[in-house]
């Protein structure tokens, strides 16, 4: 993926200026920002060592900042972030030390609706069972269970934001019936808002989580979510793996409580429980919803640009 260096090119730089840049996988806004500033990179420090001359941060969201870590960067100022969401980040410690924080959110929306709709669509098509059914030579030999349109059928959204309304618009366009649960009605035309998220899972056929993962939304797909979705219901997860207690969504699953599942999130990633390899309605992705060429520049270009912009202007 490259940047384009040339367009919006600044001629300032900021060489008194260090930046710690948390993992290499961030080399793309590397490439940008080494012209500037003076870099480091994280994996090449000693774990504990203090760097009193850090003053910015280039995170992506599979690395911990925490208390221990900020601890490390006494006099850091800026924390630009390669996500959306900010639950890698102790936000409560970020705000006693008034660090600025700067993600993605608004790069990520796209891909990750695109990602959820190919959920609903490939579970209930079956195209990975009808894709090994093939395959194996079995047409024409065996009879195959027929799938499911998506028709007139209903999706219950957990979380209403950019990614949720994204989610939404696709799946009118399959003539779904679409139906919310999240923190306020927004009174949107011909969407069903539910303040009680239990009496949602009854009336749905694919339970889409997409709202922010924080500590409010922590393991609020439970058991008792899980047990009010019909046998016939999908679970489909593009948001955060700890917003469903992975174990309940595992023995729903085993017992055929529900009709299956696609995750592209987990706990404990890149860590993901064997059992679900077993699984022939469980599509498994690597927390993959912005993981586009397109996208994934765009994130490096703003990511750089925010680091520039701020420096630009403190």
């Amino acid at each position: 993926m490259i940047i384009n260096n040339e367009k919006n090119d600044s001629s300032e730089n900021f060489f008194n200026t260090t930046l710690l840049i948390s993992n290499k996988s961030l080399f793309p806004a590397v490439k940008y920002l080494k012209k500037r500033f003076n870099i480091l990179y994280n994996d090449e420090i000693e774990k504990n060592n203090v760097l009193p001359s850090v003053t910015g941060l280039l995170s992506s969201g599979y690395d911990l900042v925490d208390k221990s870590f900020l601890d490390r960067l006494p006099n850091l100022k800026v924390i630009s972030h390669f996500a959306s969401g900010l639950d890698s980040i102790d936000v409560d410690e970020v705000k006693k030390r008034n660090i600025v924080v700067l993600n993605t959110p608004n790069a990520v929306v796209n891909d990750t609706a695109d990602l959820a709709m190919a959920f609903i669509l490939n579970l209930s098509r079956r195209f990975f069972i009808n894709h090994r059914f093939v395959e194996n030579g079995l047409w024409r030999k065996h009879v195959y269970p027929l799938s499911h349109s998506v028709t007139n059928k209903c999706v219950g959204i957990v979380g209403l934001g950019k990614i949720g309304k994204a989610i939404a618009k696709r799946c009118s366009a399959f003539n779904m019936n679409i139906h919310y649960w999240g923190r306020t009605n927004q009174k949107i035309s011909n969407y069903t808002f539910h303040n009680n998220l239990s009496e949602m899972s009854k009336k749905v056929d694919f339970l889409v989580i997409s709202c922010a993962g924080n500590e409010q939304t922590k393991g609020i797909i439970d058991e008792n979510i899980l047990a009010n979705l019909q046998s016939t219901a999908y679970v489909i997860n593009v948001a955060r793996g700890f917003i469903i207690k992975q174990d309940a969504l595992i023995i729903s699953l085993q017992n055929n409580q529900i009709a299956g599942a696609g995750l592209d999130v987990f706990e404990d990633e890149p860590n993901v429980p064997h059992v679900f390899f077993q699984m022939k309605n469980v599509l498994l992705q690597p927390h993959a919803g912005s993981a586009t060429e397109e996208t994934r520049n765009i994130m490096f270009h703003q990511v750089s640009k925010h680091l520039i912009n701020f420096y630009s202007t403190h």
